[in-house]
């Protein structure tokens, strides 16, 4: 997603989420958000393991203009979280979100 207020292009990986500079690429800030989890890496990214949904879940994300700033809004695991856009401060977080 693009915010052209900040000139910036927000992208989620399987590390969380990377602002980059439209124009040039380079990476203003990463905001690393990954799974917490005991379970195995190859168990956490197999389908019929039975920890799929443990899988993290890098889904584009979403920029939503509030109270005069933009939040970019991301899933990862079982998390959602709401980022500045401008800063890459994390705002809030929802967890233990059921069937995500």
């Amino acid at each position: 997603v693009v915010s052209a207020r900040q000139g910036l292009l927000f992208v989620t990986a399987w590390d969380g989420l990377h602002a980059l500079v439209l124009s040039t690429g380079v990476e203003v800030y990463h905001v690393f958000k990954a799974i917490q989890s005991d379970v195995d890496e190859t168990e956490r990214f197999t389908l019929g393991t039975g920890n799929e949904r443990l899988r993290l879940l890098a889904l584009s994300p979403v920029l939503v203009p509030t109270g005069g700033k933009e939040l970019v809004v991301f899933a990862s695991g079982p998390f959602l979280y709401g980022i500045d856009a401008a800063t890459g401060v994390e705002e809030w977080q929802l967890q233990n979100l059921q069937d995500f």
